[in-house]
């Protein structure tokens, strides 16, 4: 009961603060180019500056972060190789081909990971997640990328996709976090106000924004193949990963990071570089409303079955 309790707590207020940006947009006090515009602010400004806060604060203990991270990276490489495999064989069109694999291996972790993470050891303790994040997000980044040129029949342009990864806003906060985090690097105590504040702003600020993109009225447009990826996405990666995870020996925080990871809905930049790279933007939107939609539930049960055992 008390572990059905604590997932209640911690997935409750990110429904609902998915719902109140949608009833923002319902009634009419933002509209899609009103969000499109607080989505590259969150994008920008807010999600990186928390990302480094995290990085910045956090103990950098090797022994403590490099088999979780490994095993992170690992697991992602082998989602992305049974992904490939199975949906290039599923689907046969390459502009949705490229989307649906994408959604697999790409991860909200910085939205909700980060809450989730938060809420269960406190705000202090996301070191060990912002750290895989500046490692898994440059990654899935690298492979979106690549999967979107060769299935629309193009060349991979490798100065202009290193260019794009360098100016990816996660990976700048990450890359400036772990600088001052290796050099031991002290910010004054007016900045580093302003940055904890700054960074504090970024999970409800964006979960707001998400709730506010969320058009449930056009989720039966791409039929098989939406459905398709957000059955792998939602539920066949937590069912068959995590286990593996928990096998592999990890317990508390470190388990928690990985479980969340796993279980996390896909992530939104993959819309706008889906729709930069020529592909179906319009699918690998909706994936990303679905697969937040979905991971709510995922996300539940994920947390109260770890509790129940324990291994949390």
């Amino acid at each position: 009961m008390a572990g059905f309790l604590l997932s209640v707590r911690i997935v409750v207020p990110i429904l609902l603060v998915l719902a109140i940006g949608m009833l923002v947009r319902h009634l009419g006090w933002v509209d899609e180019k009103s969000l499109n515009v607080m989505d590259r602010l969150g994008f920008k400004l807010f999600l990186p500056t928390q990302l480094f806060y995290s990085l910045y604060r956090a103990e950098w203990d090797i022994a403590r972060y490099a088999r979780p991270l490994l095993a992170a990276v690992g697991n992602i490489l082998v989602i992305f190789v049974l992904a490939l495999a199975v949906f290039t064989a599923a689907e046969k069109d390459p502009r949705r081909r490229g989307p649906i694999i994408q959604c697999e291996i790409r991860v909200n972790f910085v939205i909700f990971g980060m809450a989730i993470i938060a809420s269960l050891y406190g705000g202090e303790n996301t070191g060990l997640i912002a750290v895989i994040a500046a490692v898994i997000i440059p990654l899935t980044s690298t492979i979106s990328a690549i999967l979107f040129e060769v299935y629309r029949g193009g060349k991979v342009k490798t100065a202009g996709l290193l260019l794009n990864i360098i100016k990816n806003p996660y990976l700048i906060g990450a890359a400036l976090g772990l600088l001052f985090l290796l050099l031991r690097i002290p910010l004054p105590q007016p900045v580093e106000k302003a940055v904890s504040d700054i960074g504090g702003m970024a999970t409800p600020y964006c979960l707001i924004v998400l709730g506010g993109s969320i058009h449930l009225s056009r989720l039966g447009d791409y039929g098989r193949s939406l459905w398709m990826a957000v059955l792998g996405k939602s539920l066949v990666i937590p069912l068959v990963f995590i286990p593996l995870v928990v096998l592999m020996g990890f317990r508390g925080e470190t388990l928690a990071t990985l479980a969340v990871m796993l279980a996390c809905p896909t992530a939104v930049s993959g819309y706008t570089l889906a729709n930069q790279c020529g592909a179906d933007g319009e699918l690998a939107g909706q994936l990303v409303v679905v697969t937040t939609v979905f991971s709510v539930v995922t996300m539940f049960f994920t947390i109260w079955l770890l509790t129940a055992f324990a291994l949390i």
